[in-house]
Parts: structure tokens; sequence; C-alpha cells
């Protein structure tokens, strides 16, 4: 979020997607459940333009890991270039090239960011 906030790239998620993000902070034990709802608002007031409401119409138009098929949905409805996950293995390029969107780690994705801003 401190990459956005730099201006380096806008975010997008769904409902479903903050959720299941809060719930492995605190299924992992790195937040208590009073944390995760904090941080949940925290990052709604922050970031108010990067929550999208996503249907089930457009869920069932992915083909991609039926698990995560919501969040390729929301980079549908966002528009967006790049799905950034730790789990690329539920986003095949068959599955992304209709719309496309490319998946790539944290770590790529943070790297790319870092080279775009290289002054030469």
């Amino acid at each position: 979020m401190c990459v956005s906030e730099a201006g380096l790239y806008v975010p997008h998620w769904s409902q479903e997607i903050l959720d299941g993000a809060t719930r492995n902070l605190v299924n992992t034990s790195r937040l208590t459940t009073t944390q995760a709802m904090r941080l949940e608002a925290r990052i709604k007031e922050a970031f108010p333009a990067a929550l999208i409401v996503i249907t089930d119409s457009i869920v069932q138009l992915m083909t991609n890991h039926p698990g995560d098929r919501h969040v390729l949905a929301a980079g549908v409805v966002a528009k967006a270039n790049i799905i950034v996950t730790s789990n690329l293995k539920h986003f095949q390029d068959q599955d992304l090239a209709p719309w496309q969107i490319e998946a790539k780690s944290p770590d790529e994705f943070l790297t790319d960011r870092k080279e775009e801003q290289l002054p030469f």
C-alpha cells in the first residue's frame, strides 16, 4: 500500500478479497480478529476508491481456478493489467489472456515498479 501511496500503482480489491486477506492474517496468527478488523477499516479509509463490486455473473465467466475466480473477476471489473498474487498457479496464461491481464508475484511486481523508476 505504501507503493500505491507513492503513486506507482492504483490498487483495486473486492470485499471478498479483503475478507480473504484478513482471514489469512488471523488464521496464521499474524493478527488477532480485532486487529484485522481495524486494519480493514484503515485500508478502506486510506483507499476508498479501491473497493470494487463484482457480480456473480462476471465471476461465472472466469475460467481460472474456481477458488480464485472472484480475484480475476475483480481484475476485469477494475480494468487491471496485472493481478498481484503469491498463488500464481491459480492464474494461468490461457485464463488471463482473454482479459489482457497478467499475474505477477509480489516480488516481481515490486521489482518492476522499482525498475520503472530508475533514472536511466
